[in-house]
């Protein structure tokens, strides 16, 4: 499973149309209208990559749509605390 956090600027006044056509994709969990630099926040979860990127270039295709930024999520049994004083990551 690939979870991953889509953040999407539309057109101006288009936010109607880009929010209906993002919550009726496969994949998109939750989807969030935001202010600020970006319009939607979404969260999408798909069970491999190759969804993932389909998923995102569906997005980047819509011609409503300006830009979109992905964050992929990663699991977090790699990841180690270094402390008590010293938060450094570090990645197995």
């Amino acid at each position: 499973m690939v979870i991953g956090i889509v953040m999407v600027k539309s057109s101006l006044g288009q936010e109607r149309s880009v929010y209906r056509s993002l919550k009726n994709l496969e994949g998109v969990k939750n989807l969030y209208h935001t202010f600020g630099e970006y319009d939607f926040f979404l969260i999408a979860q798909l069970k491999d990559l190759t969804g993932l990127f389909d998923l995102i270039k569906k997005i980047g295709d819509m011609s409503t749509v300006i830009r979109a930024e992905t964050v992929l999520i990663g699991k977090d049994d790699g990841l180690q605390y270094h402390g008590p004083n010293k938060p450094a990551i570090a990645f197995a």
